[in-house]
């Protein structure tokens, strides 16, 4: 049994017995990533995606293995991806690589702007093949893009790159020209997993045959179980989210965020910039509160990995989830927002119990048992 703990502290309360049953399956693991959005923010380095991307050393790099980057309106635009994306693809081959546009082309929308609008309806075939073409041009100059979308937060009104759509223009869109896009395709990356925006999609066969993920984010709600998804068989990821506090608690609370979404039954979890000062990593390049969190996950819970259920006694503010990864490791990860250490018994069915201990780090901990 190993266990990997940021700190102590001089009280300590009580979790009682978690019992974590293998045998009790739920969602598949993808992964847990950031994003860096070109031009929007100053590009990484090469120390950085090490930083980023790599799994050693440990305590010194967050292991994330999503990379979420802007699908640009304007083709001119493509290359900017290229640097980081094409460093990915060479050194960090695992890292998946998922594309988001803000908006169509300008030409393509009702507005003739990049800013709010709708895509017109006689555009449908067009934007379709400038999300094509996108995969096609990563592709050429070396990177194969996981996934694209088809719009980010297309339920919320910006003053910045965006465009709605309603439930129907998105049902349209996904049944009628989504396919043949090179790659996989998510939606509808609602700003809080607006499911009347994803329910259509996922009630229509056809258009559901073209839909790989359910994408959305936490903005205000959202972070619950989406049975729809599940009974068609499509993988549901958080795809961002964001806390621009840097203290441990605000480190910890999205510690808890992406507890709660495992919990909930993602299988991915995206944050927003993966360099700035409430990032994974600092301005500096250097790992940062929030980042040694994430890499308590992405570190010890690989893509392949299944959730597997965990009961027991419930102490507030603390949410404890379990899972068991390719090499078989069962994987128990508490987050302990309490302002004390936290003891327990970890029962894996069918193994020897054992003691674990949640720390408490400036008013919580992370901690992770290995068995």
């Amino acid at each position: 049994m190993k266990a990997c703990l940021f700190a102590c502290a001089v009280v300590s309360g009580a979790l009682g017995d978690v019992v974590v049953d293998p045998s009790k399956k739920f969602q598949t693991i993808e992964g847990f990533g950031a994003a860096n959005i070109m031009p929007w923010q100053p590009d990484v380095t090469a120390a950085d995606i090490q930083t980023a991307f790599g799994a050693a050393p440990y305590g010194q790099t967050a292991g994330l293995n999503i990379l979420r980057v802007r699908l640009p309106p304007d083709e001119a635009e493509f290359g900017l991806n290229l640097p980081t994306t094409r460093a990915l693809a060479a050194n960090y081959s695992h890292v998946k690589i998922i594309a988001t546009p803000w908006s169509p082309p300008a030409a393509l929308k009702t507005n003739n702007n990049t800013v709010g609008g709708y895509l017109r309806q006689d555009s449908y075939a067009a934007y379709a093949a400038h999300l094509k073409k996108f995969v096609a041009y990563m592709k050429s100059n070396g990177v194969d893009v996981y996934a694209v979308s088809v719009q980010n937060e297309p339920d919320i009104g910006v003053t910045y790159e965006s465009c709605f759509w309603t439930p129907q223009d998105l049902l349209r869109f996904v049944k009628e020209f989504a396919g043949g896009l090179g790659t996989r395709l998510f939606a509808p990356e609602s700003f809080h997993f607006n499911h009347s925006l994803s329910d259509p999609i996922l009630q229509d066969a056809a258009a559901a045959a073209n839909l790989d993920f359910v994408g959305g984010h936490i903005y205000g709600g959202g972070l619950e179980p989406y049975p729809l998804a599940v009974e068609k068989g499509k993988p549901v990821w958080m795809t961002e989210h964001l806390n621009n506090e840097t203290t441990w608690q605000a480190a910890l609370a999205t510690g808890r965020a992406i507890s709660d979404c495992m919990g909930a039954g993602m299988s991915a979890f995206v944050y927003w910039y993966v360099k700035r000062s409430y990032g994974p990593l600092y301005q500096n390049g250097t790992l940062s509160l929030r980042g040694r969190v994430m890499s308590v996950f992405s570190l010890s819970v690989p893509p392949g990995s299944v959730r597997v259920s965990v009961a027991g006694e419930t102490v507030a503010n603390m949410s404890v989830t379990a899972y068991v990864t390719p090499a078989q490791d069962t994987v128990v990860i508490a987050v302990n927002q309490n302002p004390y250490e936290v003891t327990s018994t970890v029962d894996v069915a069918g193994t020897p119990a054992a003691a674990a201990t949640y720390g408490a780090v400036l008013g919580g901990g992370v901690g992770n048992k290995k068995r």
